[in-house]
């Protein structure tokens, strides 16, 4: 039994992937990471589903970076809070913004 094309038939399989990855200009510094073999390669193939949380959470762009923290904490350079002033956790960033696709 062969399996069906996605070129050919509707059952393109739904994948999430970040939006700079795919091209759109929303990382901190307002550029992307565009990556060919997801564009040209897996493109055709499947259907994606953008995500951007920083963007889809107020973040503008460009933005001050932010990383995580081993305690779970979103910091700013200074390690003092998250680009807003206020100090969350992920799990309190994830229930307070987090994009409808990540839930």
């Amino acid at each position: 039994m062969t399996p069906p094309n996605p070129k050919t038939t509707n059952t393109r399989i739904r994948i999430g992937v970040s939006a700079c990855l795919l091209g759109d200009e929303v990382r901190y510094d307002g550029g992307h990471k565009r990556n060919a073999f997801l564009t040209d390669t897996l493109g055709p193939l499947v259907e994606w589903v953008k995500v951007c949380p920083e963007v889809e959470s107020g973040m503008s762009t460009p933005r001050e970076p932010i990383r995580l923290t081993a305690d779970g904490r979103l910091v700013n350079r200074s390690g003092t809070a998250d680009h807003t002033g206020v100090d969350l956790t992920v799990d309190e960033w994830k229930e307070r913004f987090a994009p409808k696709q990540l839930q």
